[in-house]
């Protein structure tokens, strides 16, 4: 009788199953060669059933046809493990709040089998789903890379030496690296330069990766409140999330709460008289800050306007602070006055000696008003006569000036020609002188002033030769005089008569008028008409 497993055990010679052993029973020859009776009775299948190592099953006996019975048959060396293996995890990182924190998390897995049976064959391994990953042994330390921030899962199970195949297991990791993000925010929000003007208050906000642990709020600098001028304070905000990470912002403070100063003054402008300015002024302005700086300071400015004028700038420094300045009391007065002939009292008049008024003059200007208005006279003669030029200048109380010239006669007062001629130009009711022709006859004249004292020419008057003209008919009527003749070319002046005379030998010719002149040194020329019979 021979007995064996039914099936075969895995290369490691273990069964993982119930085990049938079947029993076969043959009946040998006998002693002649003859073939025995044959098999009666031979044992069962036995059921072998039950984890453990080297087990055994014994069979009932044997029986052939002619009673003879064989011992029973045992059949060991059955190793049988049906049951899995177990596992269990330790993850090793470095860890806060249940949070792993670096660069990669040790998961250890560790398989175990029951006491006597076939063994941790190996471990089996997945990470996040990834690529089945085996390990021989009953152990593995899984490296699992923890970048940024985020979750993972390691599934593991194990196989023992009988196949037996754990149920697969899995072990949850969660990790952040990534410090929460800080920002600030200034309440006012500074200018465009950076600067600002008041109370500044620095407020800080975290926010954490959307798969990190999340921020502490209670670890988020409170705010921070400036006030006190600085060119630069830096404030440093920090927040830390729940795996430990800690991140940190920071940002400077500018503040100037201080104007900035600014002043002006004319730096160009013809200065006239009286503090006036007679032509355009410019007024520039000198700005300075001690802290954020000048922003923008006013250009110069041109005033041209006549009359009062005022310029006026401000000041902007970095911060936005503000300044003005006014520079007043800028007058100018760019027009000259107004002068002409007709505010001359002398202008182009004719004036007789010892009546000619002092020259004097008036003159408008509508801006700074007139200061002044001369006028000075040259020319004449000696004795006060003839041709006399006057320049007017008008000032007015910038300094500006107008200047204009011109002329005026001042002669002689002549009342005519003196007895024995007729001067019918001046002689009411008289009637032109006829001498007898070859005659002489005395021509006589005074000169006076205004108020009819008689004076005496700086330069003697000049005898004009008679003119003949027209015929006549007229009978004498004029007393023949016997006289000495005169023959130069002036009037001489007889001082005892006081008079200017001339005594004009006549030609012999009569029966034609005649014209008699005299020209005197203040310019003016006189003539009489006589007739010669």
């Amino acid at each position: 009788m021979t007995g064996a497993p039914t099936t075969k055990p895995n290369g490691a010679g273990w069964y993982k199953s119930s085990v049938k052993v079947d029993f076969t029973c043959t009946d040998p020859q006998l002693a002649d060669g003859t073939a025995g009776s044959g098999v009666a009775t031979c044992p069962t299948s036995e059921l072998l059933d039950g984890d453990g190592a080297g087990q055994s099953v014994d069979s009932g006996p044997a029986a052939d046809l002619a009673g003879n019975s064989g011992a029973g048959k045992t059949v060991g060396g059955i190793d049988i493990d049906g049951t899995a293996p177990s596992t269990t995890v330790n993850n090793t990182c470095t860890k806060v709040n249940g949070w792993c924190t670096g660069s990669t998390a040790s998961v250890v897995i560790t398989a175990t089998d029951q006491a006597g049976l076939s063994g941790v064959k190996e471990i089996h391994y997945q990470v996040d789903g990834g690529a089945e990953q085996v390990a021989p042994g009953a152990s593995t330390t899984v490296s699992v890379p923890l970048s940024g921030s985020g979750a993972g899962t390691v599934t593991y199970w194990a196989v023992d030496n009988a196949g037996n195949v754990e149920k697969a297991n899995s072990s949850a990791l969660k990790w952040d690296n990534i410090a929460p993000a800080v920002t600030h925010t200034l309440t006012p929000a500074a200018n465009a330069g950076g600067w600002n003007s008041g109370d500044t208050t620095v407020h800080f906000a975290a926010t954490d990766d959307d798969k990190g642990s999340g921020v502490d709020a209670t670890t988020v600098t409170p705010d921070v409140t400036v006030r006190d001028e600085t060119a630069g304070r830096t404030i440093t905000g920090s927040a830390t999330d729940g795996a430990g990470n800690t991140g940190t912002d920071k940002v400077t403070v500018k503040l100037d709460r201080t104007a900035p100063t600014i002043t002006g003054a004319v730096t160009t402008g013809a200065k006239g008289d009286n503090g006036w300015y007679t032509g355009p002024v410019t007024v520039t302005f000198t700005c300075t800050d001690g802290l954020s700086g000048v922003a923008t300071c006013p250009d110069p400015v041109v005033l041209s306007d006549n009359g009062a004028n005022s310029a006026s700038g401000t000041v902007t420094d970095q911060a936005g602070n503000t300044a003005s300045a006014t520079v007043s009391g800028i007058n100018i007065d760019q027009e000259k006055p107004t002068l002409t002939a007709a505010n001359v009292n002398v202008a182009d008049g004719k004036f007789t000696l010892g009546s000619v008024p002092k020259a004097t003059c008036t003159a408008r200007d509508e801006v700074s008003g007139i200061d002044s208005c001369t006028v000075t006279v040259t020319g004449g003669t000696a004795n006060g006569v003839g041709t006399f030029s006057w320049t007017a200048t008008a000032k007015d109380k910038a300094g500006n000036t107008t200047t204009i010239t011109g002329s005026y006669t001042v002669i002689y007062r002549f009342d005519g020609f003196l007895q024995p001629i007729n001067d019918t130009a001046h002689q009411v009711g008289t009637s032109t002188s006829v001498f007898k022709a070859g005659s002489t006859v005395p021509a006589k004249f005074q000169l006076k002033r205004a108020d009819g004292s008689v004076v005496q020419a700086t330069v003697a008057p000049v005898w004009l030769t008679p003119l003949k003209g027209s015929a006549m008919s007229v009978p004498v009527d004029e007393t023949v005089y016997t006289v000495s003749v005169d023959s130069g070319s002036s009037y001489r002046y007889d001082a005892t008569a006081q008079q200017y005379i001339y005594n004009w030998k006549t030609p012999s010719t009569g029966g034609n008028y005649y014209r008699i002149g005299v020209r005197f040194d203040d310019g003016q020329t006189y003539y009489v008409n006589i007739g010669l019979r």
